[in-house]
């Protein structure tokens, strides 16, 4: 799916799709003429970053893992330690918001039901079996997210784990986790590496990227 940030006169568009008990019944349109997800600029920033809840109509639907997509524990998970940044450089209010070096993954830790979790932008993702018709919609962004019950796919409409811009401008994303980097606050930690960025919260997790997103 070849998304774009675009203008946040459409940010209030509803969720593409419904929760697991209500599948989308539409098929999925050509890639080619899929449209972006709704995200903030400067004018209209994401509510997340200022009252820790996501955009009105923003709630993700979301998948847990199957025998199709088993959940794959990866290395240890980092350790306070391991941090690399200081995690109040990417502090916007009371959540925290990085994108990767690349602009195509962008992540929030926040204090809301979305918990944290990354979406993917600007790039035409390997969906999961579950979410191929989710994430092949129009105006939809898929990704995943972890909190304490354990790891799920994201496909959102919103730009749910998208900061305000942090360098004067109208794009959204916050600030770049360079790779090799690793933020660690609230006892989340995000890796960013050239295959894509990793989040744990314990031993639970997931890995996204545009050849393939991950759960663990």
């Amino acid at each position: 799916m070849a998304i774009a940030l675009i203008s946040a006169a459409c940010a209030g568009n509803e969720v593409t799709g419904a929760t697991e008990s209500s599948p989308p019944a539409t098929s999925a349109p050509a890639a080619e003429n899929r449209t972006a997800p709704a995200m903030p600029t400067a004018d209209t920033p994401a509510t997340e970053t200022s009252a820790g809840n996501p955009p009105v109509g923003s709630t993700p639907v979301l998948v847990p893992p199957s025998a199709e997509n088993p959940a794959a524990q990866p290395a240890d998970p980092p350790n306070r330690d391991d941090a690399t940044v200081d995690a109040r450089h990417y502090q916007q209010g009371s959540n925290y918001y990085f994108q990767s070096p690349s602009g195509s993954i962008m992540c929030g830790i926040t204090e809301g039901p979305e918990a944290t979790g990354c979406q993917m932008i600007d790039v035409d993702p390997t969906p999961p079996a579950e979410m191929q018709e989710c994430w092949n919609r129009e105006n939809t962004s898929g990704g995943a997210k972890v909190s304490g019950t354990g790891s799920e796919y994201v496909c959102t409409n919103q730009g749910v784990y998208v900061g305000a811009p942090t360098d004067g401008g109208d794009r959204g994303g916050g600030r770049v986790l360079e790779y090799g980097d690793v933020l660690i606050v609230r006892g989340v930690a995000c890796t960013s590496e050239t295959t894509g960025v990793t989040c744990y919260m314990g031993q639970n997790g997931f890995h996204v990227s545009k050849e393939a997103t991950n759960l663990f």
